[in-house]
């Protein structure tokens, strides 16, 4: 299984491979395309919106307080489950309860190993891979970008994360989760101290000019926003329990420090980006920012 393409490819092995995949792709019925298009919304309205404290789905542990993560996880599954990987879903989900009982497999033991900390992003990373594998499937590629410690068989090369990577993560079969870090200011520093982080589903995007969302708020950081919204079903309470999309934006940070206990910090804030727009902020927080993405490319459906 190859976590994360090798670099060291020669051009003619990288495009025979390249043209293996999109004969495979295509034979499989998978969508294949050559670059990311402008705007990506078809992912939308097959991806469910879980709130992870919703009583329907009969979360035990902690009422799913602790389970942005394996939430998020459920929600890309149940796409790939409904577009060509049925085998993910080894019961049909009709309903909040069915997603709950998924939600608590994936939270155990043997995928994420959800804890009172949420999931870290080790356990995160492995917790998609054994789950994926355990039930028949191959993995195209499984990355991580960001700051935050991962294993290293997982990098995607940079602990940033290019929007137009990103662009290209989101089309086809594949799923991506975005990090949230939520960080309060310390003016005397200039520093943004982490203190919490959160997983939510990237199911789409679309330019800023095409996207019905605000491109101004109230925070006083970060420049004008990035030619790209971003298109989040969030878990989070605050979020509310109606299912809904959440276009967000992305507002390039230009000074500072994001500093915490968390391992991979202190990092220049200028290499990231706040997010806003609809995205609902964690109260106790001044910002929340894109501190890493984790992307799966699904390989082909037997």
């Amino acid at each position: 299984m190859i976590r994360n393409p090798s670099p060291w490819l020669s051009r003619r092995r990288g495009a025979d491979l390249l043209l293996g995949a999109l004969l495979l792709a295509s034979l499989a019925g998978l969508p294949v395309a050559a670059e990311a298009p402008e705007r990506y919304l078809e992912k939308i309205a097959d991806t469910p919106d879980l709130m992870q404290t919703d009583p329907r789905a009969e979360i035990a542990f902690g009422g799913g307080r602790y389970h942005c993560g394996p939430v998020s996880v459920s929600n890309a599954l149940v796409w790939l489950g409904r577009n060509g990987y049925e085998k993910l879903l080894p019961e049909p989900i009709e309903d909040w309860a069915d997603q709950g009982a998924l939600v608590e497999a994936l939270a155990s033991e043997d995928y994420l190993r959800t804890s009172t900390h949420g999931t870290n992003e080790s356990n995160f990373l492995r917790g998609v891979e054994r789950y994926v594998e355990d039930h028949g499937y191959t993995i195209e590629s499984l990355q991580y970008r960001g700051w935050t410690y991962h294993p290293e068989e997982y990098s995607g090369g940079s602990k940033r994360v290019d929007l137009d990577w990103l662009r290209e993560q989101v089309v086809g079969a594949s799923a991506v989760w975005l990090q949230i870090g939520w960080y309060r200011y310390e003016p005397a520093t200039n520093s943004f101290r982490r203190f919490e982080a959160h997983w939510a589903a990237l199911v789409g995007y679309e330019p800023l000019a095409q996207a019905s969302v605000s491109t101004t708020d109230d925070s006083p950081f970060g420049g004008p926003a990035a030619d790209l919204v971003l298109v989040v079903h969030d878990s989070a309470p605050r979020s509310g329990p109606t299912p809904h999309s959440d276009r967000t934006t992305l507002h390039p940070l230009e000074s500072g420090t994001l500093v915490g206990v968390k391992r991979g910090l202190p990092v220049p804030a200028s290499e990231y980006y706040r997010l806003g727009g609809e995205l609902k902020i964690k109260e106790e927080a001044d910002i929340g920012v894109l501190d890493g993405v984790v992307a799966l490319r699904m390989g082909p459906s037997p």
